[in-house]
């Protein structure tokens, strides 16, 4: 009864969605990144460790092994790129971005506000390769009465996984890696 119950825990976990929450904050040129609520990646702390072990240890040459490369041209980056949009179940995401900013002159500031939402769409349209987004919620605020240069971006983001389309993905990544060309039908030929 037990192994009946553990197929069944084994099965859910392949094929319900599970939600991963992830944050990401940059303010004060600091970089932190949360997943669910729990800091995993800051990029001070990283900087003074770094500068730590610099002070500590005195540099020796290696010589690393030569491994074999992938090669990676364009035509590869299109044939995952053409794999990945086209792909049937992709996962699922919901975004939501908050911005805060200054440039310390009002029209500077209203100009950047366009470029700024440009990026915002762009970004959006390479995310959307990967996961489908069922929710998009974009406030960008920007601040025409400070004097000072300032930035503050929060982007909160949910996605719905599940082992079953990671694996999906993956070999849709690793076929584009053997195959190299792509017919408009989106059958691929070739080694």
């Amino acid at each position: 009864m037990l192994a009946l119950y553990i197929f069944i825990l084994i099965l859910l976990l392949l094929i319900v969605p599970f939600p991963i929450k992830l944050k990401i904050i940059f303010e004060d040129l600091d970089l932190e990144v949360y997943l669910y609520r729990f800091k995993v990646f800051s990029l001070q702390k990283m900087l003074r460790k770094k500068k730590e072990k610099e002070k500590c240890k005195p540099k020796k040459e290696k010589k690393k092994p030569k491994k074999k490369k992938i090669q990676f041209n364009i035509d590869v980056l299109k044939n995952i790129t053409y794999r990945l949009n086209h792909n049937p179940i992709k996962p699922k995401m919901r975004l939501c971005y908050e911005m805060n900013y200054s440039t310390g002159d009002a029209a500077s500031t209203a100009k950047i506000y366009g470029i700024i939402y440009q990026v915002i769409t762009t970004i959006y349209m390479i995310i959307n390769i990967p996961f489908k987004i069922i929710e998009n919620d974009t406030k960008l605020t920007p601040n025409f009465q400070s004097e000072g240069i300032s930035v503050k971006i929060k982007i909160k983001s949910i996605i719905f996984l599940n082992l079953v389309k990671i694996i999906y993905i993956i070999l849709l990544i690793l076929l584009s890696l053997k195959y190299k060309e792509v017919d408009p039908k989106g059958e691929s030929y070739g080694m």
